[in-house]
Order: C-alpha cells, then structure tokens, then sequence
C-alpha cells in the first residue's frame, strides 16, 4: 500500500477529507517520511516531536505518523467547525494563530495571517477567503500618479508658510496623503490575497 493510500485510509476513518489530508502531507514534505523541517517537524505530516507526543504517536514510523497527522487535523477541522481554510492554517502556523486572526480580523481573517501561511493555505485548498467588498472595490481606484515636479526654492527664499491665521494650507500634503491612501488599499489587498 502506497504512503497516499494508508493517508486516504486514515481519513476516511477519521471522517477527514482524503484530498485535504493529501494536499497536506504533499505539501509539508511530498510523502517523504525522511523529511525533517528546520524546525524538528519529522515526517510525511512534518509533525513536531511535542505534538506527536500528544498524539502519542512516533513521528518517524509512517504509519504512526501518517495517524498522528490525520488526527491532528480532524481535531483543527472541529475546532474551526470543519472550515478547510482555517484548519490548513492552523496545521501550518497553529491554532492559536488561527484564533488570534479570527479575532482580529473576523471574516477577513486571512489578512491577518503570515503570509507564508496565506500561500500555504492557497497551495492546500487552491483559494483563501474572499476580501470584503471594500476592499474588492479599491482594486477599481484610479490610477495614482506622482506630482508634478516644481522648480527649487533659491536659497534666499523662507519656505512658503504652511500656517496662516489658523488655516493650513493643505496642498503639499495632497499628493502624499493619495499616495499613502493608495499604498495602504494595496498593502489590505496583498494581505487579502
């Protein structure tokens, strides 16, 4: 029996799906049972020895191993209520991540994950969550362009008074503030994404 028959075996006991249960094991190590992360993840299911321990499985037989990793990921299915997108992210940067982005985030909690679980995530269920409309809506913002340049002040010449008689004078401030605008409606997208 192939290592992705005893992973699709393990699964449909456990009442995991098999093709959730496989894209993990292939992308934590390509059903290597050799494979070891750098930060000790031993394994086919890159289980670190701490949560193999309680699971009370050994990391390095595969079919232990391949056991521990479906177990652990029917318990992160149940604790985000069988939402494949949360779990996959709790089984790559953990639970309390997931949590801590629900809570920050709410629906949108995918931007508040590391990066590097949000490509996860996509590699393991082929999509994240969908960007709120407000965000969705800010791909459509017209095109930001640069100031035009403006001659030097000679050296002789006060700078130009940014206050007076109480009123600012908002107009070298415009440009940075749409670029800023435009940087942080980009920064919410490529979080989203």
């Amino acid at each position: 029996m192939t290592i992705q028959d005893q992973i699709t075996q393990a699964a449909n006991a456990a009442g995991v799906p098999a093709s959730l249960a496989l894209a993990i094991a292939q992308r934590e190590s390509n059903f290597d049972n050799n494979a070891v992360g750098s930060a000790g993840e031993i394994g086919i299911f890159q289980l670190l020895p701490s949560t193999a321990a309680q699971l009370g499985v050994d990391p390095t037989d595969p079919t232990q191993n391949i056991a521990g990793g479906v177990a652990y990921l029917a318990q992160l299915l149940r604790t985000f209520g069988g939402d494949t997108q949360k779990a996959a992210a709790a089984f790559n940067c953990g639970p309390t991540c997931v949590s801590n982005a629900i809570s920050q985030g709410g629906s949108n909690w995918a931007a508040f994950i590391p990066s590097s679980t949000q490509a996860y995530v996509v590699g393991v269920t082929g999509s994240l969550p969908s960007a709120p409309p407000a965000v969705q809506s800010a791909v459509s913002l017209p095109t930001i362009t640069a100031a035009p340049p403006t001659a030097p002040l000679p050296a002789s010449t006060p700078p130009p008074a940014m206050v007076q008689a109480g009123v600012i004078d908002w107009e070298p401030f415009a440009w940075g503030g749409v670029a800023l605008f435009g940087f942080v409606i980009l920064r919410r997208i490529s979080q989203a994404l």
